[in-house]
Order: structure tokens, then C-alpha cells, then sequence
């Protein structure tokens, strides 16, 4: 049969799957076109359409060892150790106590934006996405940390007001990995690599946790051999090793974590720190819902507390962000990551986990509401406000998409949500970001 030279190879695949012969003709004419990441993501859709399929399953399996045995690319090492050292130089530089700005230190605005910076720069030397999605991702930093700096020295008298700052301060980071995410997922916009996105974020903030217990031990050792000889380090010393180290540690961990060849839907979630990631999370799936129908048994007996105490009220809040994480995180990438079985378990669970997450959420948007009625908006209570009306719609649009469709497609619905997700997340935090030092916070 005659191939078809464009390189969505679904449909190819879909008519192939019991065509040995012509699937390996497919495949040699892929290397010569270069489009090997779209012919495996279609081979791992297909694998996930067709679980049964012998032929798809061997080609799934294949492609799954090459990608455990070449996960980290000797020539991406090189450019990693340079732009990690040279993101450490500069976070170093930027940690010096004298740098301040408002009488906050400098870098505890900047090591958000910094570390973006240097995740696009080594992204862009060792992937190969088109400089539109460079310079957009780098407008849209560069643009919201200079905004941040201008407003917190030379703004509106309000933003002195330490409310402000912390919500700038909160806000930014979530800015910054939104431009590493729009570097990323821009290209293709699919739903699945968002998912991608943040498993893979999940991998590399642990894979660098590794990494900084080890580089710990081992500096711990050098000074530690070196006061025994009575020869303290000085302080730019150690502020070289914590905040130099830090910046090389985070590029060497996404180096070790992500391919930058591949798109954030199709890397390797099968082997090492990312299989843990999912496992851990369909663990504590059964846990989370068990501490939520405790939760939601004892709620009466409390039900107006989180009305009258405001930091009650707040860790209400951020235990929502871990639920809404959790689910994010037990979702599977790709239905074949899972057992049948299990699949279906999964879904089950964070199904019922999205439906009480919701009730929760309602209760504490019922209080922030009830808190703004009796003292009036302030600016904490606008943006929560913004945060709790974005989750709950989400979690409902998910609820929605799953009683609609079958069991066969439910990730992909589900990835759908998150892609929507990802865009409110980034726009409510960009606008508050732009906003805060103009809102009252009284």
C-alpha cells in the first residue's frame, strides 16, 4: 500500500496494526524523514486503542527498551553542566545580601524567573522547537519579572503593603513555570502534554531533591575535613555552594529527567523516578478519599469554623491545591500504563476523589464569601475567590467529561481538563500578578 508522507500516523498505524511487512516500511521511512517522536506517540496510542494487539504490543515494548537504554543523552550532558553553571554564577551573584530591593533581598524575587531562564536556555540549545515559542516564552518572563521589580520598587504606595508583595511573591513563580510550559506544550497544544508537563515537573523537583541530599553529604564532608584543620569557609564561599549549586543542580535534574527531543506527552514515564511518581499517587489515591470522607463525616460538628478563623480557612485552601494535584498525578499518560483492571480502578477513584473535592471546595468558597459579605473584598479574599470559582469549575468540567464518555478514552478527556486548566492557572496568575499592586488589601 502506498505510505503517506504526513506525520500524523494514527490513521497509518490504525490500518497496519496486523500488517508486520508494511509497519516495518512505515517505520524505515519515518528515520529518513526524522519524524520518529510522532510515529512513536501514534505506536503508544495505538497500543493504549488496542491493548490486545500483538503486533502494536511488540512495537510498544521496543520502543520502551530503546528509550530506558538511551534515556539520557551524553551530548546533552555538556550543554547541561554549562547552563547549570552558569545559572548558579548568576543566582550566587543575585544572592549577595547587599542586593535588595524594598528591604527584601533580591533573589527572593528573582529565583523563580532565574531558574525559568535557565531551563528555556538549555530546552532551546538541546531541543528542537521553533524560536517563536523561545521568544514568547521569553517575552512573557522577562515581561512579568520586570513588572514585579519595577512595582515593588518604584509602584504605587500600596504595594508597600507587606499583602502585596506576598501575593507577587506567591504569584510569580507560578508565572515562571507557566513560560517553561508554554516553551514546551506551545507547539502542539495537546492535552496530553500538559499532563506530561507535570509529570515530568514532579520528576525533576524530585530527581534534584536527590541531587542536593547528595551534593549535601558531600560538601558537608569537604568543610567538615576542613574545620578539623581549623580553616572556617567564608560566608561567599558557602553562598557559592548553596546558591551556585542550587541553580546547577535544577538544569543537571531536567537534564536527567526530560528529553528534550521528544514533546512532554511522549517521554519516557515507564522507568525510574516518573514510574514512582504515578505509583505514589495511585497509592495515596485510596488514602486521600479516605481522609476526605473522615473529613466530610466530622465536617458538621464544625461547619462554621473556617467561617470565623482565617488561617483555618487558608490551609483549607492549600490542602484543595494538593487534592487537585493528586488527581492530576494518579491520572495515568496513557491508558496502556495501566492494567485493565487497575485502569479501571483508577478512574473510579479519582472520579469519586474529583466529586468530593468539589463538595469541599464549595464549603470554602460558601466561607470566603460569607468573610468578604461581612468585612468587605479585599484583595487576599478577590484572588482566593478567583482560585476556589477556577477549581471548582474544572473539577466539574472533569466530572462532566467522564460520565460522557467510555472507559476507552477517559484519560484522554481527562487531559482535555487539565489543558483548560493550565491556561486558567496561567491567565488568573498573570493577572494577578499585574493587578495586586494596584488592589487595596483592605
Amino acid at each position: 500500500m502506498a505510505l503517506s508522507t504526513s506525520p500524523n500516523f494514527d490513521e497509518q498505524i490504525e490500518a497496519l496494526q496486523q500488517q508486520p511487512q508494511a509497519l516495518e516500511d512505515l517505520y524505515q521511512q519515518v528515520k529518513r524523514q526524522r519524524s520518529f517522536d510522532a510515529f512513536q506517540a501514534a505506536i503508544r496510542q495505538g497500543y493504549a486503542n488496542h491493548p490486545d494487539n500483538q503486533l502494536l504490543a511488540a512495537w510498544f515494548y521496543r520502543f520502551q527498551a530503546e528509550t530506558s537504554s538511551t534515556f539520557i543523552f551524553a551530548n546533552n550532558w555538556l550543554s547541561a553542566i554549562v547552563v547549570g553553571g552558569c545559572l548558579g554564577l548568576i543566582s550566587w551573584l543575585f544572592s549577595d545580601p547587599s542586593l535588595t530591593i524594598s528591604s527584601l533581598p533580591l533573589i527572593v524575587v528573582l529565583w523563580a524567573p532565574l531558574i525559568a531562564a535557565g531551563l528555556i536556555v538549555y530546552l532551546a540549545i538541546t531541543g528542537k522547537r521553533s524560536w517563536r515559542w523561545i521568544v514568547n516564552a521569553a517575552g512573557l518572563l522577562v515581561a512579568a519579572t520586570a513588572y514585579v521589580l519595577v512595582m515593588i520598587a518604584n509602584g504605587p504606595a500600596i504595594i508597600s503593603v507587606s499583602q502585596n508583595q506576598l501575593l507577587l511573591l506567591l504569584h510569580l513563580p507560578l508565572v515562571a513555570a507557566g513560560a517553561v510550559g508554554l516553551y514546551l506544550i506551545g507547539p502542539t497544544g495537546r492535552g496530553r502534554d500538559v499532563h506530561g508537563f507535570v509529570w515530568k515537573g514532579i520528576e525533576t523537583i524530585g530527581v534534584a531533591g536527590v541531587y542536593v541530599i547528595a551534593g549535601g553529604a558531600f560538601v558537608g564532608l569537604i568543610i567538615g575535613l576542613f574545620l578539623a584543620i581549623d580553616i572556617t569557609p567564608s560566608y561567599t564561599i558557602l553562598r557559592l555552594l548553596a546558591a551556585g549549586g542550587a541553580g546547577l543542580v535544577i538544569v543537571l535534574a531536567a537534564a536527567t529527567s526530560y528529553q528534550s527531543e521528544a514533546a512532554p506527552g511522549d517521554q519516557d514515564t515507564q522507568h525510574g523516578f516518573a514510574r514512582l511518581i504515578g505509583v505514589a499517587a495511585q497509592v495515596l489515591l485510596p488514602l486521600g478519599l479516605f481522609a476526605l470522607i473522615l473529613y466530610l463525616l466530622f465536617l458538621p460538628f464544625s461547619f462554621f469554623l473556617v467561617f470565623t478563623h482565617r488561617n483555618s480557612l487558608i490551609v483549607y485552601n492549600v490542602l484543595l491545591f494538593g487534592a487537585v494535584a493528586l488527581i492530576v498525578a494518579a491520572t495515568p499518560l496513557t491508558n496502556s500504563m495501566l492494567s485493565p483492571t487497575l485502569q479501571t480502578w483508577v478512574r473510579r477513584g479519582v472520579v469519586s476523589l474529583a466529586a468530593l473535592v468539589i463538595l469541599i471546595s464549595l464549603h470554602a468558597l460558601v466561607a470566603i464569601l460569607y468573610r468578604t459579605f461581612q468585612g468587605g473584598l479585599t484583595l487576599n479574599r478577590f484572588v482566593v475567590i478567583g482560585w476556589n470559582v477556577i477549581n471548582i469549575g474544572l473539577l466539574i468540567a472533569f466530572l462532566v467529561g467522564q460520565a460522557r464518555r467510555s472507559e476507552r478514552d477517559w484519560v484522554e478527556r481527562a487531559q482535555d481538563v487539565y489543558r483548560a486548566g493550565a491556561s486558567a492557572y496561567l491567565i488568573w496568575g498573570t493577572l494577578v500578578v499585574a493587578g495586586a499592586p494596584w488592589l487595596p488589601s483592605h
